[in-house]
């Protein structure tokens, strides 16, 4: 049993890092091919997305059956932390599967595209997120989920820049030019964006507390 736990964190930490980078690529890959009007990358990211469904729920399957093999009284303690961070994780890929039905719905749609200006504000807090993903990922590999703890101030940070965005937007909407099937989906890639963040603090905390828990 002893031994039996630090397999369960290598585990949960090496796949969780995958997931997310994949995540992060998928997010890429949906509002890439949003932005340039590619509707043969949207349908294979919502492809991806949907094989992925399975692949979570099997993995939180795989490390249940893990976590049941240590001794009772730590798997107790630890259960409602692991199933938060799984909780989180099928969240942020709900997430993204969101996002890319009404992109790739637009895009089919031939809808006008969203403008350039507009594109290169989402950009740059994609990146961001891009890149915190990734941050939280290599703390994961390294089995260093205490690294996650400053992550949860950097999601935190962008969500706020995503709701400033948010409320540009939705004062934009108010013109009498405004196209309204357009913004409606660029507010709806912010929103989406901005929960997938939200989700990425609750899993950072998660992960932290999933690693205090066995040292109490």
């Amino acid at each position: 049993q002893q031994a039996v736990l630090p397999m369960l964190q290598r585990h949960i930490g090496i796949c969780s890092a995958e997931l997310l980078e994949r995540y992060k690529d998928c997010l890429k890959d949906t509002t890439e091919g949003l932005f340039t009007e590619n509707l043969r990358a949207l349908r294979k990211t919502s492809h991806v997305l949907g094989l992925m469904k399975r692949e979570i729920k099997n993995l939180r399957r795989r490390e249940t059956i893990c976590l049941r093999r240590t001794e009772p009284t730590l798997a107790v303690r630890l259960s409602t932390d692991f199933h938060l961070v799984h909780n989180s994780l099928r969240q942020i890929l709900y997430g993204l599967l969101r996002l890319t039905e009404p992109a790739l719905d637009h895009v089919d749609n031939n809808f006008t595209p969203i403008s350039k200006k507009e594109r290169e504000r989402y950009l740059g807090l994609r990146q961001r997120t891009e890149e915190a993903m990734q941050q939280v990922a290599d703390n994961l590999r390294a089995l260093n989920f205490a690294g996650n703890d400053k992550m949860r101030a950097v999601f935190e940070t962008i969500r706020e820049d995503l709701r400033t965005f948010r409320h540009e937007v939705l004062v934009d909407m108010q013109a009498e030019e405004a196209n309204l099937s357009t913004l409606t989906l660029l507010l709806h890639v912010i929103q989406e964006t901005e929960q997938i963040c939200a989700e990425m603090t609750d899993f950072a905390h998660y992960t932290v507390r999933l690693e205090q828990m066995e040292n109490i």
